[in-house]
C-alpha cells in the first residue's frame, strides 16, 4: 500500500482545521480525516479525535483481524463509541466532521459524519464518491458533489461529532477493487476545486495551491494485489 497526504490552508483559515491520521501494516490499515467547524475549539476536537482512534486502533488492533463486510462496521461503531467516552471526559468542545476508513481482508469500510468523503480514483484522475454528505444542501441525501458544492447550504451540517450526542455514523463496506486507488478528502478539495483541479493535485501532489478559502486535505491510497 502506498499512502500520501496533503493539507493546504484556506486563503480564509487562520489556522487549518484539517486532521489526518494513519496507521498501517501491508494491505492492513486505518485511515482517519477530520474536519472541524467554524465553532469554538473545533480544531482542538478534531485533532484529539483522530489521536485517539489511531491509538485506539494500535491499542486493540487484533479486534479488528478477520472483519468482514458484515462485522468491520460493527468493529468502527464501537471503536467510534469508545473514543466519544474518552474524548469528552475532558472539558472538550466544538464539533467536527470525520470518516474513518478501515482497509482489512481486502474489504474497505467507512463510517463517517459530516462532510468528509472518500472516493475511487478512474482513469484520468476522476473520482467516483462512495458516500453522500450530512448537510443542508443534501439533506435529502440525493444529490450528487457537484450539485452540493455550489449550494451555500452545505456549510451547515446535519451530523456531526459533538459533545452530548454518541456517534451515529453511516457506515459502509465493499470489496476493494484490485490495485485500488482511494481517496479520503475534506470538503475544500471535493466541494471548491473542479473536476480538473483535483485531477491536478492527484497527478503533481506537490504542485502549486489553488487559492481555495478553505482548508484542502486528502489521503491518496494505493492498495496492490
Amino acid at each position: 500500500m502506498i499512502h500520501f497526504t496533503r493539507s493546504i490552508q484556506g486563503r480564509k483559515c487562520e489556522v487549518t482545521s484539517d486532521h489526518v491520521g494513519a496507521s498501517y501494516e501491508g494491505s492492513t490499515g486505518l485511515f482517519v480525516i477530520a474536519d472541524g467547524t467554524s465553532r469554538p475549539h473545533s480544531t482542538l476536537l478534531a485533532e484529539a479525535f483522530v489521536r485517539h482512534v489511531i491509538a485506539h486502533y494500535e491499542k486493540g488492533r487484533a479486534h479488528s483481524e478477520g472483519a468482514t463486510l458484515e462485522t468491520a462496521a460493527q468493529y468502527l461503531e464501537t471503536m467510534l463509541n469508545d473514543t466519544h467516552a474518552e474524548l469528552f471526559t475532558d472539558p472538550c468542545q466544538g464539533s467536527a466532521s470525520y470518516l474513518v476508513a478501515l482497509i482489512e481482508n481486502e474489504v474497505l469500510t467507512l463510517a463517517y459524519e459530516g462532510d468528509c468523503c472518500a472516493g475511487l480514483v478512474r482513469a484520468g484522475g476522476q473520482i467516483e464518491w462512495l458516500n453522500s454528505p450530512h448537510c443542508m444542501a443534501n439533506w435529502r441525501r440525493n444529490r450528487t458533489h457537484s450539485d452540493i458544492a455550489s449550494d451555500r447550504g452545505r456549510h451547515r451540517l446535519t451530523r456531526s461529532l459533538r459533545v452530548g450526542r454518541k456517534p451515529e455514523p453511516d457506515t459502509m463496506s465493499q470489496q476493494n477493487e484490485p490495485d485500488a486507488r482511494i481517496i479520503l478528502a475534506t470538503d475544500g478539495f471535493w466541494a471548491e476545486l473542479s473536476d480538473v483541479h483535483q485531477a491536478t493535485l492527484l497527478a503533481f501532489p506537490e504542485s502549486e495551491s489553488p487559492g481555495a478559502e478553505d482548508d484542502l486535505t486528502w489521503i491518496d491510497l494505493r492498495l496492490h494485489s
